[in-house]
């Protein structure tokens, strides 16, 4: 099934690069580029000696192929987020509801795997408390798709050693396709109540990108330490 071979590359990515590799699309990583400097914290996955085209090749098999029982069409992912039933890590029930009522969601795509995605947690919880009453923050957990034991313990300990008050969601299947179409996490993007994606999604671990969407987004909003 996709959800756990996205899973299943997202745990291997987490042994091999050290920094946030891919985790949907094919993409060789041993070109030129690299995912560095500050956005990243510094983490670089080219030059690790490991090809993204080598580790699909390896997963590779009907949920990638296409020989699959599953509806082709659910393999599109779009720009709104789709009609999904979840939990957080708390065990509530979460649906795409969660986005009514609030002009702006800023969405944290992080995986237990990826150092940049915890260490920018704590400023991640400054900035959900900054936010006013008609925006809000919340996570997808990527490599803890929900019921999947593996990872679920660590999340929680992740999200309570960084003092993180914010909604973090375990992605069903409609979330993990939805997901797959970005590249590297952190990955942070924003929607309106109906969950439709606002502007590009900003990739790597970058607190000034976040709050100038934010300030762009939410007229008169400001950010201080």
């Amino acid at each position: 099934m996709k959800m756990k071979k996205i899973t299943v590359l997202c745990l291997s990515l987490s042994l091999i690069i050290s920094g946030c590799g891919p985790f949907g699309n094919k993409q060789n990583l041993d070109d030129s580029s690299s995912v560095s400097g500050n956005s990243v914290s510094g983490n670089s996955v080219s030059g690790n000696s490991v090809s993204g085209n080598a580790i699909f090749d390896a997963l590779e098999d009907d949920a990638f192929a296409g020989n699959t029982d599953e509806d082709p069409s659910a393999d599109a992912a779009g720009d709104q987020v789709p009609i999904f039933q979840s939990q957080d890590l708390s065990g509530n029930e979460v649906t795409r509801d969660i986005f009514k009522g609030k002009d702006v969601t800023m969405v944290n795509v992080w995986g237990t795997f990826c150092p940049p995605c915890i260490a920018e947690m704590p400023e991640l919880e400054k900035i959900a408390a900054s936010l006013p009453e008609n925006a809000q923050l919340v996570g997808f957990v990527c490599d803890v798709p929900l019921g999947y034991d593996t990872g679920l313990e660590t999340a929680k300990e992740i999200v309570e050693d960084s003092g993180v008050t914010y909604s973090n969601i375990l992605p069903d299947d409609e979330i993990m396709n939805f997901l797959s179409q970005f590249m590297y996490v952190p990955t942070t993007f924003f929607v309106d109540g109906d969950g439709s994606l606002i502007g590009e999604p900003i990739v790597g671990a970058d607190t000034n990108a976040y709050v100038q969407r934010l300030m762009d987004l939410l007229p008169g909003y400001s950010y201080g330490e």
